[in-house]
């Protein structure tokens, strides 16, 4: 067989494998159909969501855009994006090591223009399933937080945060959390005690967050709320392991609704100026990345990347980046501000960037120096644990 006879071949072997996602997606979307009800795993935050009365419109736009982003993943995407990632804000009010937003970001830091958040989600709302509503700073430092939670939810979009927890020891700004209907909020608490969780999370009050967390937990017993979902992080990192122990009674004594444990990231561009391997744990088993007999990390293939094909991250400057990496910008796809975002889902700067990804051609690319491109990088959550309070 020559070569152009192994080309048809192989593309025949994709497009089979396309349609049979094609046909598993559907026959979950004829379930969800007749159940009224779908459940999503979302990876990297221990979090199950469950949807009811969806949308068919929704559902058909997450078989093409799905099956696009796990098997044949072609360059051009003819569903819109099933997750959304919005960086209200990438100002911070503490100084943590390993964040860009510390390290200095090489781009304009500042607070998205709710008018650039409402046209994404004017634009792709009915298609998106989840927004996670963070990105390099602090998502609660903007004025209009929940304004923008109660925007999305208008659209049927169940909304993921993640805060440092300062921004709720005021009751008034707990209760506008509750009341905006954010489903899940996941609070960082690198350690139990100041002493430990300062070394990390540089400038923070641990009393200070402890009282937010409360007040949040106290709102939503008042107003009879079962949302959000509260859940208290752990990254472990080798001065605050042994707080591992004691955290799930500490996670308790607030009135969490879950703890998870994560593992620290040392991947992270030239910028660093202090290394991050100090903060590793000795025990490999709490390591993030697989390593070598040079206590390197080793390298693996991207093209199982899917971002791409189903997500898509808007910066507060209403850049496109082509996932949550990007915190530096290095691969500008588009600007809310200058165009609509369909005009930018296929560009062809995202075209390029998808052929590239798919055949693993990614020496000049951002992808070879994030974690998906080193074994077991993709595996940060260590555990999840529910608590019944």
């Amino acid at each position: 067989m020559n070569l152009s006879g192994v080309s048809v071949v192989r593309a025949a072997r994709e497009k089979l494998m396309f349609y049979k996602e094609i046909a598993g997606n559907a026959k979950s979307a004829i379930g969800a159909l007749i159940t009224g009800e779908i459940d999503i795993d979302y990876p990297g935050t221990g979090v199950k969501l469950s949807f009811s009365n969806v949308p068919l419109k929704k559902l058909l736009n997450m078989i093409v855009t799905d099956g696009s982003a796990k098997t044949l993943r072609p360059r051009k995407v003819y569903g819109l994006p099933t997750m959304l990632q919005i960086e209200p804000s990438s100002l911070c009010n503490l100084k943590c090591p390993a964040c860009a937003t510390s390290r200095g970001l090489k781009r304009t830091a500042g607070l998205m223009e709710f008018g650039v958040f409402k046209k994404i989600v004017d634009e792709i709302g009915d298609y998106v399933f989840v927004m996670f509503f963070f990105g390099t700073g602090e998502p609660f430092l903007h004025p209009q937080a929940y304004n923008m939670i109660r925007y999305a939810k208008e659209k049927g979009i169940k909304v993921i945060s993640s805060t440092n927890g300062h921004s709720f020891s005021n009751v008034q700004a707990a209760e506008n959390l509750v009341t905006s209907g954010i489903d899940v909020l996941t609070v960082s608490m690198d350690g139990i005690i100041q002493s430990t969780y300062e070394k990390y999370r540089r400038g923070g009050d641990i009393e200070k967050v402890k009282t937010s967390v409360k007040n949040i937990v106290e709102t939503k017993a008042l107003l009879k709320s079962k949302t959000p979902l509260v859940i208290l992080q752990l990254i472990v990192m080798s001065h605050n392991i042994n707080d591992m122990a004691g955290y799930e009674d500490f996670a308790r004594s607030l009135g969490a609704d879950a703890i998870i444990f994560i593992k620290f990231n040392t991947v992270f561009d030239e910028s660093m100026e202090a290394p991050l391997n100090d903060f590793l744990p000795s025990d490999n088993k709490l390591r993030r990345f697989r390593y070598d007999k040079n206590d390197k990390e080793e390298q693996t293939s991207v093209n199982g990347c899917t971002p791409l094909w189903n997500w898509v991250s808007i910066h507060s400057n209403g850049n496109v980046a082509p996932c949550c990496f990007d915190t530096q910008e290095s691969h500008v796809l588009g600007n809310l501000k200058e165009s609509a975002f369909k005009d930018i889902w296929n560009n062809e700067k995202y075209l390029r960037l998808r052929s590239k990804v798919k055949h693993n051609d990614i020496y000049d690319l951002l992808c070879s120096k994030t974690v998906c491109a080193y074994k077991n990088g993709r595996q940060g959550v260590i555990s999840v644990k529910y608590l019944d309070n």
